[in-house]
C-alpha cells in the first residue's frame, strides 16, 4: 500500500502545482475587493473549494474529512448539549435543524458558525500543521494552550450557566496548570484532535504514533487515547479507499500481528460491534440506548452507529442533531467519514454550510496546505 502511495505522489506532484498556481490566481483575482463582504468570502471559498476538486481523489478526501468534521460540529452547536430529543423536536419545527439560528445550548451560548470546543480542537491541530508544514507536537501544545489558556476566549468570565461564550472541557485543567495531561478523562476531545493528523499522515507508518502523541498532550488515560486510536483506523481507511469498513476496522483491532497495538484494542472493538449490532434502529432510538453524553465508550457507540446508517452526508449530520445530546463530538467523526466516503467528497458538503462556518477563509487556507504537504 505505501509504494502505491509513493506512485499517487509522484504522479499528484503536477496536480499540486497546478493547485499552488490556481491559488495564486485567485489571490490575484480577488486582490482589493472588501474581504469581509459575505460577497467576497462565498466566492473565494467557491473557487478554493472548486480547486481542490481538481486534486486527485485522495487529497479530495483528505480535505473533505477535515471540512466534514468542522461542518458537522459547528451545524450541531446551537443545539450542542441539550439532553432531551423531544426538546430539540420542538426546537426544530420550523425545519431549522443545522446552524440553528439561536442557541438553546443549556451550559453554553455561541453565534451560529462557531464551532465547540471539539471542532476547534480539530482547527487548532489544523492550524498547527499549517504553521509548521506538518504534525509537531511541541507546536501542537503551545498552540493548544494559546487557543484554550487563561488568555483565550475560553477562560470563563463567569460560573454563570449557560456561559457567554464556549465551554472549555475540564480536560484541559492539568495541561493548562502544569502542562501535564488529565490521567482519568475519558471526553472525546483528543479523538477529535486527531483527525486532522489522521488526514495529513493517513497510509504513512507513523500515523497512529502521532496521533497517540497529539492525544497525550492533554490526556493519557487508556479509554481516551485507545478510542481515538480506533477512530483513526476508520478513518485512516476512509481516507484512503475511500470506502467505510466498521467490520474490518474491529477486526483490524483484534489481529494478533496488527500493527501499532494498544491495551483497549479489544475494548474498542467491542464498542464497533455494539454500534453495529444497532443498525437496524432509527439513529435517535439508538444513541438514546447508548447514551446521549459525551464520555467514551458511550458517544463513539453513537459515532460508529452514524456512520453506519449514514444515507448521505446531510442526513447525516441532520440525524446526529436531532439524536440529541453531545452531537458536537459524535459530529465531527461521523461527517469526516461520511464526507471522506462520498462519491463526490467536496461536492457531498453543501456549500451553504461550509459558508456559515465563521472561519471558513482559514479553515480552507489551512486544509490547501495540508492537502499539498
Amino acid at each position: 500500500m505505501l509504494v502505491a502511495l509513493r506512485r499517487v505522489s509522484l504522479r499528484s506532484s503536477a496536480a499540486g502545482l497546478f493547485i499552488i498556481l490556481a491559488l495564486l490566481l485567485l489571490l490575484v483575482r480577488y486582490r482589493g475587493r472588501p474581504t469581509e463582504s459575505v460577497e467576497y468570502r462565498a466566492a473565494m471559498a467557491k473557487d478554493v473549494v472548486g480547486a481542490l476538486k481538481s486534486l486527485p481523489a485522495l487529497k479530495q478526501r483528505k480535505a473533505a474529512a477535515i471540512l466534514g468534521a468542522l461542518v458537522a460540529d459547528a451545524a450541531a452547536m446551537p443545539l450542542h448539549w441539550i439532553y432531551d430529543q423531544s426538546k430539540v423536536q420542538e426546537l426544530t419545527q420550523d425545519g431549522q435543524v443545522a446552524f440553528h439560528p439561536t442557541s438553546h445550548n443549556p451550559f453554553y451560548r455561541r453565534d451560529t458558525g462557531y464551532c465547540s470546543a471539539y471542532g476547534d480542537a480539530a482547527f487548532v491541530s489544523l492550524q498547527s500543521i499549517h504553521e509548521k508544514k506538518g504534525f509537531d507536537a511541541d507546536d501542537l501544545s503551545k498552540q493548544i494552550y494559546k487557543f484554550f489558556g487563561p488568555d483565550s476566549e475560553y477562560e470563563p468570565k463567569s460560573s454563570a450557566r449557560p456561559l457567554q461564550g464556549p465551554w472549555r472541557s475540564s480536560c484541559y485543567k492539568p495541561f493548562l496548570a502544569s502542562q501535564q495531561p488529565h490521567p482519568s478523562s475519558a471526553d472525546p476531545d483528543g479523538l477529535v484532535r486527531a483527525i486532522p493528523i489522521v488526514a495529513l499522515l493517513a497510509g504513512q507508518p507513523h500515523v497512529m504514533e502521532s496521533v497517540e502523541t497529539a492525544v497525550r498532550l492533554v490526556q493519557s488515560s487508556p479509554v481516551a487515547v485507545g478510542f481515538a486510536l480506533g477512530a483513526a483506523h476508520i478513518l485512516e481507511h476512509v481516507i484512503l479507499t475511500g470506502a467505510v469498513d466498521l467490520e474490518g476496522a474491529a477486526l483490524q483491532l483484534t489481529d494478533p500481528k496488527r500493527q501499532y497495538p494498544f491495551e483497549t484494542d479489544p475494548l474498542v472493538a467491542e464498542a464497533i460491534q455494539k454500534g453495529l449490532g444497532a443498525k437496524d434502529q432509527p439513529h435517535s432510538v439508538a444513541v438514546k440506548s447508548f447514551g446521549l453524553a459525551c464520555g467514551l465508550p458511550p458517544s463513539f457507540h453513537g459515532m460508529v452507529h452514524g456512520i453506519a446508517t449514514a444515507r448521505g452526508y446531510r442526513e447525516a449530520v441532520l440525524d446526529n442533531i436531532m439524536a440529541a445530546g453531545d452531537t458536537c463530538s459524535r459530529g465531527c467523526l461521523i461527517g469526516a467519514c461520511v464526507a471522506a466516503a462520498s462519491s463526490k467528497p467536496l461536492d457531498s458538503i453543501p456549500m451553504e454550510w461550509l459558508l456559515q462556518l465563521k472561519n471558513v477563509d482559514q479553515v480552507l487556507a489551512y486544509v490547501k496546505t495540508l492537502v499539498d504537504l
